[in-house]
């Protein structure tokens, strides 16, 4: 009886400890030190590196990605820095905290658009499925090409990946990814495509559309947050 007791007790901690690795919470001390870290420094590219290793190491509550994110240089590094923190929040139903730090109200909104599309399951394509067409894809980048601004382009090529009733390769989103000439934009439609993807194994392809390392380890790091995530059927 004690031998089984000892055994459940070991399993519990095991447990326990698993549970705590996945969701290293981020103490107040410790997250006090940070932020001094950060307030000493001038370099906003220091703050921005320090910034995310926090997100990359914990789980952070709402709360403190708003402590965060107040220090970032501008509303645009703020924008980024709360996309990638959303999904190691703890509380991600109090989020709203957030949007305070931003001076523009037109990066709330889009902020709140990223978080409404990072809520989404992931779809899963079930095989045999229908792919994309050479024909199909030639007349979508056709339509992107006349496109003659990158925002317009950047909502028609996501209403492409939600109403396309054909699942897109690696390769194929890489063709419309290079249809835009700023890599911001480039980066961002990378994140999205990759949830209507069947062969997501081949995602690496899609590095080969960026010309700076930063943005493959920023869509690297996004990919890796959702690895875990359960699909559901579309």
């Amino acid at each position: 009886m004690t031998s089984k007791l000892f055994v459940l007790a070991v399993g519990y901690l095991l447990v326990g400890s698993v549970i705590a690795e996945e969701r290293a919470v981020l103490e107040e001390r410790a997250m006090g030190e940070k932020l001094r870290a950060m307030d000493s420094t001038s370099q906003a590219a220091e703050k921005i590196l320090s910034a995310r290793e926090m997100i990359r190491i914990h789980w952070l509550s709402s709360l403190q990605v708003k402590e965060i994110a107040s220090r970032l240089p501008d509303d645009a590094a703020r924008l980024d820095f709360a996309t990638a923190a959303y999904p190691r929040t703890l509380d991600p139903e109090n989020f709203y905290e957030v949007y305070d730090v931003f001076a523009s109200f037109s990066k709330v909104f889009r902020l709140h658009d990223r978080i409404r599309a990072l809520s989404q399951p992931f779809p899963v394509y079930a095989e045999p499925r229908q792919k994309v067409n050479p024909g199909d894809l030639k007349n979508m980048l056709k339509s992107l090409r006349d496109e003659p601004f990158e925002a317009t382009r950047m909502t028609v090529a996501k209403q492409m990946f939600t109403t396309s009733k054909g699942a897109f390769l690696s390769s194929q989103v890489k063709q419309i990814l290079e249809t835009f000439a700023f890599e911001p934009s480039r980066l961002e439609l990378a994140k999205f495509a990759y949830r209507y993807t069947a062969d997501r194994e081949n995602y690496f392809v899609v590095n080969e559309v960026f010309d700076f390392s930063p943005s493959k380890q920023d869509l690297a790091r996004y990919i890796e947050s959702f690895s875990e995530e359960r699909p559901v059927q579309k």
